[in-house]
């Protein structure tokens, strides 16, 4: 049943003549007529009583008559709150994306989302996590991605924290590394993973602090009572992952940013792989818009493309 089905019956109800209703459908009295003795026999039961001068509904075309009223009001409302709703949202949405993540997500996340909304400006600011962190609680950003070591959804100095997805923290290694020769390879899933023991004595490149995943680096130090040879420390993780590659040593690195060189080794930290969440970022107890959870989901569908 199609609601252009739908909209001929009640035409012909309400013209009380199929003649009328087919001028006012722009159709030939025929096929209208033709159309409802077909449909008619599809519903198993008639709608109409012809008459010498028109038609009149039956019991059940009195029932279907009001039931279908409701559905093409409400199909038509919802046809106009769909149309209208960036007419009612902000024309502007504020999105804080980590620095190095925006390098790799925006240039993903951008031409689809605006293939949906192509009327909807989208402001992105790159910035560190303490930064994004300070504009969302200020109200200055309406969300922001961040990467975080909670393992929940939390609440901190009125900006909540949601998990979008888990990703997992790598060893990036230089080919030439005697470490590879320490690289396991699960027969079943074909993992490549490291032993934690093998990192000890490793020569690391970090990066700065303020970067998270410097807060994740040196809580796996910890942890692990690893005493590293830290050889430099540097901003951004392109050039991290080349000083790596000139100093022959390793680092760590998200497994959605480890496109950033095709010249390294990623592997996994031991059998089970360490992990971070990628969280949403919201002020207090805000609710998001209607297009900004579409943003959302966008945003988490390029995120997991890029974690694989």
């Amino acid at each position: 049943m199609h609601l252009k089905e739908i909209r001929y019956v009640l035409a012909i109800a309400s013209e009380g003549s199929i003649t009328s209703a087919a001028q006012k459908l722009y159709l030939s009295q025929p096929s209208l007529s033709q159309f409802l003795n077909e449909y008619e026999e599809a519903l198993g039961f008639p709608l109409f009583i012809r008459m010498a001068r028109g038609v009149s509904l039956t019991s059940r075309g009195r029932e279907y008559v009001a039931t279908a009223k409701d559905v093409i009001n409400n199909f038509d409302k919802m046809l106009e709150r769909l149309t209208l709703r960036e007419d009612r949202e902000s024309s502007v949405v504020k999105i804080g994306i980590p620095e190095q993540r925006g390098m790799v997500v925006t240039p993903l996340f951008l031409p689809r989302f605006t293939l949906c909304y192509p009327n909807i400006h989208l402001n992105i600011i790159d910035a560190k996590f303490n930064e994004l962190k300070d504009m969302v609680r200020d109200n200055e950003l309406d969300i922001a991605l961040a990467a975080s070591l909670q393992n929940r959804n939390y609440k901190v100095d009125n900006v909540s924290y949601r998990t979008l997805l888990q990703e997992e923290i790598m060893i990036a290694i230089p080919k030439q590394h005697e470490l590879i020769s320490h690289v396991h390879i699960d027969d079943t899933t074909e993992q490549q993973w490291i032993d934690l023991k093998a990192l000890c004595s490793q020569k690391f490149v970090v990066s700065n602090q303020g970067r998270m995943i410097r807060q994740f680096t040196d809580k796996f130090f910890e942890d692990n009572n690893i005493m590293p040879q830290i050889l430099q420390s540097s901003t951004n993780i392109s050039t991290v992952l080349k000083i790596c590659l000139n100093l022959n040593a390793i680092t760590f690195v998200a497994k959605g940013l480890t496109s950033c060189n095709k010249d390294m080794y990623y592997v996994s930290i031991g059998k089970r792989g360490k992990h971070w969440n990628l969280v949403l970022m919201t002020s207090g107890k805000r609710q998001l818009s209607p297009i900004e959870n579409d943003i959302v989901a966008v945003l988490s569908a390029c995120l997991e493309e890029t974690c694989k």
